[in-house]
């Protein structure tokens, strides 16, 4: 009998561009993986002085949606 577990890893990325190194512990009884998927939402959070977080006309054109 094969058995699958899912396993959730939340990284929060704070800055355009910004790269985040992360390690995910597996089973021991661990024998391969089968897949891995990886997700994103932009949202525009406002900082303290009422302004939102700014990106480069580059990034912004990396992250528009369909």
């Amino acid at each position: 009998m094969i058995r699958e577990q899912v396993i959730v890893t939340q990284v929060k990325i704070t800055k355009a561009g910004q790269v985040k190194h992360f390690q995910v512990r597996l089973p021991k009884n661990a024998k391969r993986i089968i897949g891995i998927e990886v997700g994103g939402r932009l949202t525009k959070v406002p900082k303290t002085d009422g302004t939102g977080i700014e990106v480069t006309p580059k990034e912004a054109e990396a992250i528009k949606q369909p």
